[in-house]
């Protein structure tokens, strides 16, 4: 690629060797360095971290009925779940501008209590 514009091949193939030169920058880099600016940093921005895992996500399985007169749906979701740490009590999932009818444990037909919070699905896991 001696003589030509940078490519994604030889960007690549600088990224895998370790080799940072000039013009293997990528697009949103260039951009960036082209308005003056540095990617994502505002003024008085603080690092923000995902919280700690306490559960591995297995298996989804969604059923959407769509309606789209009302421009809205109706679901089921199934998930399989891995606890990562003993003494989990509570799952949470992101839950925006959704309404929970019930929730719970398959294979046993248990309803668990949970509740809708700062657009967060919290489920109960322990005994009521």
């Amino acid at each position: 690629m001696a003589g030509s514009n940078s490519s994604f091949l030889d960007f690549n193939y600088h990224r895998l060797l370790g080799h940072r030169c000039s013009h293997s920058q990528t697009i949103y880099e260039q951009a960036f360095a082209a308005a003056g600016q540095r990617p994502f940093a505002l003024p008085g921005d603080k690092p923000h971290y995902a919280p700690d895992r306490q559960y591995a996500v297995q298996h989804i399985a969604i059923e959407l009925k769509l309606d789209f007169p009302s421009k809205s749906l109706e679901g089921l979701a199934r998930l399989t779940v891995q606890t990562i740490n003993d003494g989990l009590t509570v799952l949470e999932f992101d839950a925006a501008e959704m309404e929970v009818k019930k929730v719970y444990l398959e294979g046993q037909d248990k309803l668990l209590t949970f509740r809708l919070e700062d657009e967060k699905l919290k489920i109960n896991l322990s005994e009521p």
